[in-house]
Protein backbone atom coordinates (compact mmCIF):
# COMPACT_ATOMS: atom_id res chain seq x y z
CA UNK A 1 0.00 0.00 0.00
CA UNK A 2 1.42 3.23 -0.99
CA UNK A 3 2.19 5.29 2.10
CA UNK A 4 1.46 9.35 2.22
CA UNK A 5 0.58 12.03 4.72
CA UNK A 6 -2.98 11.04 5.26
CA UNK A 7 -2.07 7.26 5.99
CA UNK A 8 -2.57 6.76 9.79
CA UNK A 9 0.19 5.49 12.15
CA UNK A 10 -1.67 1.94 12.47
CA UNK A 11 -1.20 1.43 7.85
CA UNK A 12 2.56 2.50 7.94
CA UNK A 13 5.55 -0.05 7.99
CA UNK A 14 6.47 -1.35 11.37
CA UNK A 15 10.54 0.34 10.27
CA UNK A 16 7.88 3.66 10.03
CA UNK A 17 6.19 3.19 13.41
CA UNK A 18 10.16 2.45 14.82
CA UNK A 19 11.37 5.96 13.89
CA UNK A 20 8.07 8.21 14.16
CA UNK A 21 7.27 6.45 17.79
CA UNK A 22 10.75 6.41 19.31
CA UNK A 23 10.98 10.27 19.78
CA UNK A 24 7.87 10.44 21.52
CA UNK A 25 9.10 7.20 24.12
CA UNK A 26 12.79 8.82 24.18
CA UNK A 27 11.78 12.39 25.31
CA UNK A 28 8.93 11.84 27.39
CA UNK A 29 11.54 11.05 30.30
CA UNK A 30 12.06 14.67 31.12
CA UNK A 31 15.41 15.15 29.79
CA UNK A 32 16.25 18.34 28.31
CA UNK A 33 15.33 18.35 24.33
CA UNK A 34 18.67 20.25 23.59
CA UNK A 35 20.77 18.46 25.36
CA UNK A 36 19.44 15.21 24.81
CA UNK A 37 19.55 15.48 21.04
CA UNK A 38 23.24 16.96 20.82
CA UNK A 39 23.67 14.29 23.15
CA UNK A 40 23.02 11.35 20.42
CA UNK A 41 24.39 13.28 17.81
CA UNK A 42 27.72 13.58 19.54
CA UNK A 43 27.46 9.86 20.33
CA UNK A 44 26.52 8.36 17.12
CA UNK A 45 29.51 11.34 15.27
CA UNK A 46 32.33 10.07 18.09
CA UNK A 47 31.40 5.93 17.50
CA UNK A 48 31.62 6.67 14.08
CA UNK A 49 35.12 8.40 13.97
CA UNK A 50 36.36 5.67 16.07
CA UNK A 51 35.25 2.87 13.92
CA UNK A 52 36.42 4.11 11.01
CA UNK A 53 39.74 4.92 12.48
CA UNK A 54 40.35 1.33 13.50
CA UNK A 55 39.57 0.21 10.06
CA UNK A 56 41.98 2.18 8.71
CA UNK A 57 45.14 0.20 11.25
CA UNK A 58 47.47 -1.85 9.16
CA UNK A 59 51.24 -3.20 10.10
CA UNK A 60 53.31 -0.01 10.25
CA UNK A 61 56.92 0.11 8.56
CA UNK A 62 58.83 -0.74 11.33
CA UNK A 63 56.67 -3.16 13.32
CA UNK A 64 58.15 -7.46 12.08
CA UNK A 65 56.59 -9.09 9.22
CA UNK A 66 53.81 -11.54 11.42
CA UNK A 67 54.23 -14.56 8.99
CA UNK A 68 57.05 -15.07 10.90
CA UNK A 69 55.26 -15.20 14.27
CA UNK A 70 52.34 -17.07 13.28
CA UNK A 71 52.75 -19.71 16.18
CA UNK A 72 51.87 -16.92 18.03
CA UNK A 73 48.23 -16.88 19.57
CA UNK A 74 47.94 -13.59 18.01
CA UNK A 75 48.21 -14.74 14.74
CA UNK A 76 45.29 -14.06 12.32
CA UNK A 77 45.51 -14.57 8.67
CA UNK A 78 44.82 -10.90 8.31
CA UNK A 79 47.38 -9.20 9.85
CA UNK A 80 49.03 -8.90 6.54
CA UNK A 81 45.57 -7.20 4.83
CA UNK A 82 45.20 -3.82 3.47
CA UNK A 83 49.12 -3.08 4.21
CA UNK A 84 51.18 -1.37 1.86
CA UNK A 85 54.26 -2.94 2.74
CA UNK A 86 53.14 -6.09 0.63
CA UNK A 87 52.75 -5.12 -2.77
CA UNK A 88 51.01 -7.20 -4.77
CA UNK A 89 51.01 -5.92 -8.33
CA UNK A 90 53.57 -4.39 -10.60
CA UNK A 91 51.48 -1.71 -11.19
CA UNK A 92 51.01 -1.11 -7.51
CA UNK A 93 55.14 -1.55 -7.45
CA UNK A 94 55.29 1.30 -10.30
CA UNK A 95 52.64 3.58 -8.86
CA UNK A 96 53.27 3.98 -5.04
CA UNK A 97 51.13 5.60 -2.37
CA UNK A 98 48.08 5.98 -4.67
CA UNK A 99 45.99 5.36 -1.79
CA UNK A 100 47.32 8.37 0.45
CA UNK A 101 46.17 11.98 -0.15
CA UNK A 102 48.95 14.05 -1.07
CA UNK A 103 49.19 17.87 -1.59
CA UNK A 104 47.60 18.04 -4.27
CA UNK A 105 44.55 16.39 -3.14
CA UNK A 106 44.26 17.98 -0.39
CA UNK A 107 43.91 21.40 -2.07
CA UNK A 108 42.17 20.21 -4.54
CA UNK A 109 39.28 18.46 -2.13
CA UNK A 110 37.38 22.20 -1.35
CA UNK A 111 37.44 22.68 -5.18
CA UNK A 112 35.84 19.13 -5.81
CA UNK A 113 33.01 19.95 -2.66
CA UNK A 114 32.14 23.46 -3.74
CA UNK A 115 31.49 22.18 -7.60
CA UNK A 116 29.58 19.47 -6.40
CA UNK A 117 27.59 22.11 -3.68
CA UNK A 118 26.72 24.37 -7.44
CA UNK A 119 25.85 21.67 -9.03
CA UNK A 120 23.38 20.35 -6.72
CA UNK A 121 21.79 23.81 -5.84
CA UNK A 122 21.06 23.88 -9.75
CA UNK A 123 19.58 20.75 -9.70
CA UNK A 124 17.79 21.69 -6.76
CA UNK A 125 16.23 24.92 -8.17
CA UNK A 126 15.67 24.07 -12.21
CA UNK A 127 14.08 20.36 -11.70
CA UNK A 128 11.22 18.79 -10.03
CA UNK A 129 12.71 17.48 -6.81
CA UNK A 130 11.66 13.86 -7.53
CA UNK A 131 13.43 13.60 -10.79
CA UNK A 132 16.33 14.39 -8.73
CA UNK A 133 15.84 11.77 -6.33
CA UNK A 134 15.72 9.05 -9.16
CA UNK A 135 18.91 10.84 -10.86
CA UNK A 136 20.62 11.12 -7.46
CA UNK A 137 19.66 6.72 -6.81
CA UNK A 138 22.57 6.07 -8.64
CA UNK A 139 24.66 7.68 -5.96
CA UNK A 140 23.64 5.49 -4.14
CA UNK A 141 24.61 2.24 -5.76
CA UNK A 142 27.79 3.22 -3.69
CA UNK A 143 25.90 1.79 -0.89
CA UNK A 144 26.52 -2.22 -2.27
CA UNK A 145 30.22 -1.52 -2.05
CA UNK A 146 30.74 0.05 0.91
CA UNK A 147 28.46 -1.11 2.76
CA UNK A 148 29.97 -4.58 2.04
CA UNK A 149 33.66 -3.02 3.02
CA UNK A 150 32.14 -1.64 6.12
CA UNK A 151 30.61 -4.99 7.20
CA UNK A 152 33.92 -6.84 6.33
CA UNK A 153 35.65 -4.96 8.40
CA UNK A 154 33.30 -5.23 11.44
CA UNK A 155 32.57 -8.70 10.48
CA UNK A 156 36.62 -9.51 10.55
CA UNK A 157 36.89 -7.59 14.30
CA UNK A 158 34.24 -9.34 16.15
CA UNK A 159 35.18 -12.48 14.96
CA UNK A 160 39.23 -12.38 15.26
CA UNK A 161 38.19 -10.90 18.84
CA UNK A 162 35.72 -13.65 19.47
CA UNK A 163 38.58 -16.49 18.00
CA UNK A 164 41.51 -15.18 20.71
CA UNK A 165 38.68 -15.04 24.03
CA UNK A 166 37.96 -18.37 23.35
CA UNK A 167 41.66 -19.62 22.61
CA UNK A 168 40.46 -20.85 18.84
CA UNK A 169 43.36 -21.60 16.41
CA UNK A 170 44.80 -18.76 14.05
CA UNK A 171 41.01 -16.92 15.70
CA UNK A 172 39.39 -15.55 12.51
CA UNK A 173 40.98 -18.28 10.33
CA UNK A 174 39.18 -20.97 12.60
CA UNK A 175 35.70 -19.93 11.00
CA UNK A 176 37.12 -18.67 7.94
CA UNK A 177 39.64 -20.49 5.30
CA UNK A 178 41.96 -18.65 3.08
CA UNK A 179 41.68 -19.92 -0.34
CA UNK A 180 43.87 -19.37 -3.78
CA UNK A 181 42.54 -19.69 -7.03
CA UNK A 182 45.65 -19.67 -9.13
CA UNK A 183 45.36 -18.80 -12.89
CA UNK A 184 48.50 -20.69 -14.91
CA UNK A 185 49.68 -22.12 -17.75
CA UNK A 186 49.64 -26.25 -17.50
CA UNK A 187 49.92 -28.15 -20.72
CA UNK A 188 50.56 -31.11 -18.99
CA UNK A 189 47.64 -32.20 -17.51
CA UNK A 190 44.73 -33.40 -19.29
CA UNK A 191 41.73 -31.15 -19.97
CA UNK A 192 38.83 -31.32 -17.42
CA UNK A 193 38.59 -31.60 -13.44
CA UNK A 194 41.50 -32.54 -11.29
CA UNK A 195 40.51 -32.84 -7.63
CA UNK A 196 43.50 -34.15 -4.94
CA UNK A 197 42.63 -38.20 -3.94
CA UNK A 198 43.06 -39.17 -0.36
CA UNK A 199 41.49 -41.85 1.79
CA UNK A 200 38.07 -40.23 2.73
CA UNK A 201 37.36 -38.96 -0.70
CA UNK A 202 37.93 -42.96 -2.25
CA UNK A 203 36.47 -44.87 0.79
CA UNK A 204 40.02 -46.88 1.13
CA UNK A 205 42.13 -47.50 3.77
CA UNK A 206 45.89 -46.35 2.75
CA UNK A 207 47.18 -49.29 1.59
CA UNK A 208 43.78 -50.47 -0.33
CA UNK A 209 44.05 -46.64 -1.86
CA UNK A 210 47.49 -48.25 -2.82
CA UNK A 211 46.97 -51.53 -4.46
CA UNK A 212 44.02 -49.68 -6.25
CA UNK A 213 46.85 -47.66 -7.91
CA UNK A 214 49.06 -50.35 -8.92
CA UNK A 215 46.04 -52.55 -10.43
CA UNK A 216 44.88 -49.74 -12.32
CA UNK A 217 48.48 -49.22 -13.44
CA UNK A 218 49.40 -52.89 -14.20
CA UNK A 219 46.17 -53.94 -15.95
CA UNK A 220 44.88 -50.97 -17.32
CA UNK A 221 48.01 -48.73 -17.81
CA UNK A 222 45.87 -46.08 -16.33
CA UNK A 223 46.82 -43.40 -13.94
CA UNK A 224 45.74 -41.84 -11.30
CA UNK A 225 46.03 -37.64 -11.71
CA UNK A 226 47.66 -35.61 -9.16
CA UNK A 227 48.00 -32.27 -8.69
CA UNK A 228 51.27 -31.31 -9.20
CA UNK A 229 53.14 -28.34 -7.93
CA UNK A 230 53.12 -25.18 -10.42
CA UNK A 231 56.24 -23.62 -11.08
CA UNK A 232 56.20 -19.77 -9.86
CA UNK A 233 56.96 -18.45 -13.78
CA UNK A 234 53.85 -20.20 -14.86
CA UNK A 235 51.23 -18.35 -12.98
CA UNK A 236 49.76 -15.37 -14.40
CA UNK A 237 47.89 -14.20 -11.17
CA UNK A 238 46.24 -15.62 -7.97
CA UNK A 239 43.38 -14.94 -5.90
CA UNK A 240 42.99 -15.38 -2.08
CA UNK A 241 39.64 -15.32 -1.46
CA UNK A 242 37.69 -16.34 1.88
CA UNK A 243 33.91 -16.64 2.70
CA UNK A 244 33.08 -13.94 4.42
CA UNK A 245 31.33 -12.40 1.55
CA UNK A 246 28.83 -14.78 1.76
CA UNK A 247 27.40 -13.16 4.36
CA UNK A 248 28.29 -9.11 4.02
CA UNK A 249 27.26 -8.56 0.61
CA UNK A 250 23.92 -10.11 1.50
CA UNK A 251 23.34 -7.53 3.81
CA UNK A 252 24.47 -5.05 1.62
CA UNK A 253 22.41 -5.60 -1.05
CA UNK A 254 19.35 -5.64 1.46
CA UNK A 255 20.34 -2.25 2.55
CA UNK A 256 20.73 -1.35 -0.57
CA UNK A 257 16.84 -2.10 -1.84
CA UNK A 258 15.36 -0.84 1.88
CA UNK A 259 17.04 2.26 1.10
CA UNK A 260 15.39 2.74 -2.46
CA UNK A 261 11.85 1.56 -1.15
CA UNK A 262 11.96 4.23 1.36
CA UNK A 263 13.59 6.96 -0.93
CA UNK A 264 11.23 6.11 -3.99
CA UNK A 265 8.27 7.85 -5.79
CA UNK A 266 5.71 5.91 -4.18
CA UNK A 267 7.27 7.30 -0.56
CA UNK A 268 5.29 9.69 0.03
CA UNK A 269 5.71 10.63 3.58
CA UNK A 270 7.69 13.94 4.53
CA UNK A 271 11.07 13.13 4.87
CA UNK A 272 13.09 9.54 4.40
CA UNK A 273 13.12 7.13 7.41
CA UNK A 274 15.73 8.59 10.45
CA UNK A 275 16.83 4.97 11.06
CA UNK A 276 17.42 3.73 7.20
CA UNK A 277 18.88 7.57 6.50
CA UNK A 278 21.43 7.11 9.18
CA UNK A 279 22.21 3.77 8.31
CA UNK A 280 23.45 3.96 5.07
CA UNK A 281 25.04 7.49 6.02
CA UNK A 282 27.27 5.55 9.07
CA UNK A 283 28.54 3.11 5.79
CA UNK A 284 29.25 5.97 4.21
CA UNK A 285 30.99 7.54 7.09
CA UNK A 286 32.82 4.76 7.82
CA UNK A 287 34.56 3.60 4.20
CA UNK A 288 35.07 7.67 4.17
CA UNK A 289 37.72 7.16 7.24
CA UNK A 290 38.88 3.98 5.22
CA UNK A 291 39.47 6.11 1.49
CA UNK A 292 40.38 9.46 2.94
CA UNK A 293 43.92 8.59 4.00
CA UNK A 294 46.39 10.93 4.78
CA UNK A 295 49.97 9.82 4.82
CA UNK A 296 51.51 12.84 6.99
CA UNK A 297 50.76 15.30 9.69
CA UNK A 298 51.85 17.93 7.19
CA UNK A 299 49.38 16.82 4.32
CA UNK A 300 46.66 16.01 7.20
CA UNK A 301 47.16 20.21 8.84
CA UNK A 302 46.56 21.18 5.03
CA UNK A 303 43.91 19.36 4.22
CA UNK A 304 42.02 20.67 7.51
CA UNK A 305 42.76 24.25 7.33
CA UNK A 306 41.55 24.05 3.62
CA UNK A 307 38.10 22.90 4.48
CA UNK A 308 38.31 24.66 7.20
CA UNK A 309 38.01 28.00 4.74
CA UNK A 310 35.52 26.02 2.42
CA UNK A 311 33.26 25.28 5.46
CA UNK A 312 32.92 28.75 6.78
CA UNK A 313 32.40 30.40 3.60
CA UNK A 314 29.85 28.03 2.88
CA UNK A 315 27.97 28.44 6.00
CA UNK A 316 28.21 32.32 6.93
CA UNK A 317 29.08 33.49 3.08
CA UNK A 318 26.77 31.32 1.33
CA UNK A 319 23.33 29.60 1.38
CA UNK A 320 24.40 26.86 -0.73
CA UNK A 321 24.98 24.23 1.92
CA UNK A 322 22.01 24.70 4.18
CA UNK A 323 19.60 24.24 0.55
CA UNK A 324 21.63 21.41 -0.42
CA UNK A 325 22.00 19.69 3.04
CA UNK A 326 18.28 20.18 3.27
CA UNK A 327 16.70 19.91 -0.12
CA UNK A 328 17.91 16.24 -1.10
CA UNK A 329 16.89 13.29 1.39
CA UNK A 330 20.19 11.62 0.37
CA UNK A 331 22.23 9.71 3.04
CA UNK A 332 24.76 12.62 3.61
CA UNK A 333 24.37 13.57 7.20
CA UNK A 334 23.30 11.88 10.22
CA UNK A 335 19.74 13.11 11.88
CA UNK A 336 18.55 12.69 14.71
CA UNK A 337 14.80 13.51 15.52
CA UNK A 338 14.30 16.49 17.77
CA UNK A 339 11.81 16.76 20.71
CA UNK A 340 7.81 16.71 19.05
CA UNK A 341 5.55 20.08 19.98
CA UNK A 342 2.99 17.39 21.36
CA UNK A 343 3.51 13.57 23.30
CA UNK A 344 1.59 10.83 21.97
CA UNK A 345 1.31 7.36 23.88
CA UNK A 346 1.20 4.36 21.76
CA UNK A 347 -2.83 3.95 22.06
CA UNK A 348 -2.58 7.74 21.40
CA UNK A 349 -0.51 7.98 18.15
CA UNK A 350 -2.39 4.53 16.45
CA UNK A 351 -4.79 6.21 14.72
CA UNK A 352 -3.13 9.67 14.39
CA UNK A 353 -2.61 10.45 10.52
CA UNK A 354 0.77 11.34 9.25
CA UNK A 355 0.34 15.16 9.34
CA UNK A 356 -0.98 15.22 12.47
CA UNK A 357 2.16 13.92 13.96
CA UNK A 358 4.73 16.74 14.15
CA UNK A 359 8.34 16.69 14.58
CA UNK A 360 11.96 18.54 13.80
CA UNK A 361 15.34 17.18 13.27
CA UNK A 362 18.74 18.20 14.05
CA UNK A 363 21.48 16.80 11.13
CA UNK A 364 25.03 16.77 11.05
CA UNK A 365 26.92 16.10 7.52
CA UNK A 366 28.86 13.82 7.27
CA UNK A 367 31.67 15.89 6.01
CA UNK A 368 32.02 17.15 9.55
CA UNK A 369 32.87 12.93 10.13
CA UNK A 370 35.00 11.47 7.59
CA UNK A 371 37.15 14.63 7.57
CA UNK A 372 37.94 15.25 10.96
CA UNK A 373 37.94 11.28 10.89
CA UNK A 374 40.77 11.20 8.52
CA UNK A 375 43.20 13.02 10.85
CA UNK A 376 41.95 11.25 14.28
CA UNK A 377 42.79 8.19 11.98
CA UNK A 378 46.11 9.33 11.24
CA UNK A 379 46.74 9.80 15.07
CA UNK A 380 45.66 6.16 16.18
CA UNK A 381 47.95 4.61 13.27
CA UNK A 382 51.12 7.41 14.28
CA UNK A 383 50.65 5.95 18.14
CA UNK A 384 50.86 2.13 16.29
CA UNK A 385 54.40 3.50 14.53
CA UNK A 386 55.33 4.65 17.81
CA UNK A 387 54.65 1.53 19.66
CA UNK A 388 55.92 -1.09 17.19
CA UNK A 389 59.14 1.92 16.91
CA UNK A 390 60.07 1.07 20.01
CA UNK A 391 59.51 -2.48 20.56
CA UNK A 392 60.21 -4.36 16.86
CA UNK A 393 57.89 -6.83 17.49
CA UNK A 394 55.69 -8.57 14.77
CA UNK A 395 52.66 -6.51 14.07
CA UNK A 396 48.81 -8.04 15.19
CA UNK A 397 45.83 -6.66 15.82
CA UNK A 398 45.28 -8.42 18.54
CA UNK A 399 48.28 -6.67 20.12
CA UNK A 400 47.64 -4.19 22.32
CA UNK A 401 49.61 -0.76 22.06
CA UNK A 402 48.57 0.37 25.30
CA UNK A 403 47.10 3.78 25.89
CA UNK A 404 47.08 5.47 22.30
CA UNK A 405 47.40 9.28 23.48
CA UNK A 406 47.51 10.92 20.32
CA UNK A 407 44.25 9.19 18.94
CA UNK A 408 42.57 9.52 22.52
CA UNK A 409 43.68 13.18 22.93
CA UNK A 410 42.45 14.07 18.94
CA UNK A 411 39.14 12.10 20.11
CA UNK A 412 38.89 14.25 22.96
CA UNK A 413 39.21 17.48 21.03
CA UNK A 414 36.73 16.33 18.41
CA UNK A 415 33.65 15.91 20.63
CA UNK A 416 35.27 19.37 22.35
CA UNK A 417 34.67 20.90 19.16
CA UNK A 418 31.47 18.93 18.10
CA UNK A 419 30.14 20.45 21.86
CA UNK A 420 31.33 24.04 21.17
CA UNK A 421 29.79 23.59 17.68
CA UNK A 422 26.15 22.69 19.08
CA UNK A 423 26.54 25.62 22.46
CA UNK A 424 27.25 28.37 19.31
CA UNK A 425 24.38 27.09 17.47
CA UNK A 426 21.85 26.49 19.99
CA UNK A 427 22.23 30.31 21.31
CA UNK A 428 22.74 32.02 17.68
CA UNK A 429 19.48 30.85 16.32
CA UNK A 430 22.18 29.65 13.23
CA UNK A 431 23.25 26.52 11.84
CA UNK A 432 27.10 26.98 12.15
CA UNK A 433 30.39 25.36 10.31
CA UNK A 434 31.68 22.58 12.55
CA UNK A 435 34.82 22.53 10.89
CA UNK A 436 35.31 25.89 12.11
CA UNK A 437 35.82 24.73 15.86
CA UNK A 438 36.71 21.36 15.55
CA UNK A 439 40.01 22.15 13.06
CA UNK A 440 41.45 24.12 16.07
CA UNK A 441 40.84 22.08 18.79
CA UNK A 442 42.34 19.43 16.71
CA UNK A 443 45.56 20.89 15.86
CA UNK A 444 45.87 22.78 19.33
CA UNK A 445 45.34 20.07 20.99
CA UNK A 446 47.90 17.19 18.75
CA UNK A 447 50.83 19.26 18.17
CA UNK A 448 50.51 21.13 21.99
CA UNK A 449 50.77 17.25 23.15
CA UNK A 450 53.52 17.13 20.47
CA UNK A 451 55.42 19.85 21.97
CA UNK A 452 54.94 18.85 25.95
CA UNK A 453 56.38 15.78 25.15
CA UNK A 454 59.45 16.75 22.92
CA UNK A 455 57.99 14.90 20.31
CA UNK A 456 57.28 17.67 17.79
CA UNK A 457 59.66 17.19 14.82
CA UNK A 458 59.50 13.19 15.18
CA UNK A 459 55.23 13.66 14.61
CA UNK A 460 55.67 16.55 11.84
CA UNK A 461 58.26 14.46 9.80
CA UNK A 462 56.15 11.27 10.02
CA UNK A 463 55.20 9.81 6.81
CA UNK A 464 53.41 6.44 6.04
CA UNK A 465 54.96 7.01 1.97
CA UNK A 466 56.41 4.45 0.34
CA UNK A 467 59.75 5.87 -0.38
CA UNK A 468 60.22 5.22 -4.38
CA UNK A 469 63.00 3.16 -5.60
CA UNK A 470 65.60 5.46 -6.93
CA UNK A 471 67.00 5.60 -11.00
CA UNK A 472 70.55 4.54 -10.59
CA UNK A 473 73.22 5.49 -12.51
CA UNK A 474 76.02 3.23 -13.61
CA UNK A 475 78.40 4.33 -11.66
CA UNK A 476 75.99 3.99 -8.27
CA UNK A 477 76.26 -0.08 -9.32
CA UNK A 478 73.49 -2.14 -7.65
CA UNK A 479 71.55 -1.19 -4.61
CA UNK A 480 72.56 -3.11 -1.85
CA UNK A 481 69.98 -4.88 0.94
CA UNK A 482 69.72 -3.67 4.39
CA UNK A 483 71.20 -5.89 6.72
CA UNK A 484 68.06 -6.14 8.32
CA UNK A 485 66.23 -7.14 5.34
CA UNK A 486 64.09 -10.31 5.62
CA UNK A 487 64.38 -12.84 2.76
CA UNK A 488 62.66 -12.19 -0.25
CA UNK A 489 59.57 -14.05 -1.09
CA UNK A 490 60.45 -14.91 -4.22
CA UNK A 491 61.07 -18.57 -5.08
CA UNK A 492 64.63 -19.23 -5.94
CA UNK A 493 65.23 -21.17 -9.11
CA UNK A 494 67.66 -22.71 -8.27
CA UNK A 495 68.54 -26.59 -7.87
CA UNK A 496 70.04 -27.01 -4.91
CA UNK A 497 70.78 -24.95 -1.56
CA UNK A 498 74.07 -25.74 0.30
CA UNK A 499 74.49 -24.40 3.85
CA UNK A 500 77.65 -23.74 5.68
CA UNK A 501 77.82 -23.63 9.42
CA UNK A 502 81.07 -24.45 11.09
CA UNK A 503 82.07 -27.42 9.95
CA UNK A 504 77.99 -28.96 9.33
CA UNK A 505 77.02 -29.03 5.94
CA UNK A 506 73.18 -28.81 5.12
CA UNK A 507 72.26 -30.20 1.48
CA UNK A 508 68.80 -29.45 0.19
CA UNK A 509 68.25 -31.45 -3.03
CA UNK A 510 64.87 -30.70 -4.67
CA UNK A 511 64.76 -33.41 -7.53
CA UNK A 512 60.93 -34.22 -8.11
CA UNK A 513 60.16 -34.54 -11.45
CA UNK A 514 57.02 -33.18 -12.27
CA UNK A 515 56.46 -34.64 -15.96
CA UNK A 516 55.00 -37.63 -13.87
CA UNK A 517 51.95 -36.81 -12.76
CA UNK A 518 50.96 -40.75 -11.14
CA UNK A 519 49.72 -39.89 -7.88
CA UNK A 520 51.84 -40.95 -4.75
CA UNK A 521 50.53 -41.69 -1.73
CA UNK A 522 52.37 -40.37 1.43
CA UNK A 523 51.71 -41.10 4.94
CA UNK A 524 49.51 -39.65 6.98
CA UNK A 525 50.16 -36.65 9.22
CA UNK A 526 48.38 -35.16 12.55
CA UNK A 527 46.28 -32.48 11.29
CA UNK A 528 47.98 -30.24 14.18
CA UNK A 529 51.34 -31.26 12.81
CA UNK A 530 52.82 -27.92 10.83
CA UNK A 531 54.73 -29.60 7.73
CA UNK A 532 58.01 -27.48 6.40
CA UNK A 533 56.97 -26.08 3.01
CA UNK A 534 59.55 -23.89 0.80
CA UNK A 535 59.09 -21.16 2.66
CA UNK A 536 59.74 -22.34 5.81
CA UNK A 537 62.54 -24.14 4.23
CA UNK A 538 64.39 -20.66 2.97
CA UNK A 539 63.50 -18.77 6.34
CA UNK A 540 65.49 -21.37 7.82
CA UNK A 541 68.10 -20.96 5.61
CA UNK A 542 68.11 -17.07 5.63
CA UNK A 543 68.75 -17.88 9.26
CA UNK A 544 71.68 -20.50 9.51
CA UNK A 545 73.23 -17.56 6.93
CA UNK A 546 72.50 -14.89 8.71
CA UNK A 547 74.07 -16.68 12.05
CA UNK A 548 77.17 -17.88 9.77
CA UNK A 549 77.93 -14.18 8.68
CA UNK A 550 77.97 -12.96 12.46
CA UNK A 551 79.84 -15.66 14.00
CA UNK A 552 82.25 -14.48 10.75
CA UNK A 553 82.19 -11.10 11.62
Amino acid sequence: MQVNLNSTFAEISALDKLAIFAPHWFYSYGLKPEVATFSVIIFIATTLVVIGSYSTISQPKLASDPIYDRHSSLWDPTDRDGSSLYIMLPESALNLNTNLIDYKSALTLPVMAASALFGLDYLIRHFDILKIKVFMMYITTMVVPTAHLTLNFLFTAFLRNIGYILGLKHNLGYFFSRYRLTHSNDDKSPLGVIEQFDLKSMSMSKSELKDFQNWMLERNNAKLVKLHKVEVKKQNFAIVWDAKFLFTLPIAIALLVVFHVYNSDTYKLKNVNWIVNNVIASVFAISGCMFTRVGSFKVGTLMLLALFAYDVYFVFGSTLMVSVATGIDLPVKIVVPTCPPEFFSWSEIWNKQMHQIRGGTSLLGLGDIAIPGAFISLCLRYDYFQYYNRTKLAFHHLRSIGTPKYFILAISAYVTGLCITITANHYSGRGQPALLYIVPSLLISVFGLATWCKELSQLWGFTEEIEAYPEKTAEQGPIAPRESDEFSEVESEEPSLQVVVDEVTYEFEFTEDESDDTYIIEEDTDDDEELFDEEDLSNEIDYLLRDQEKETQ
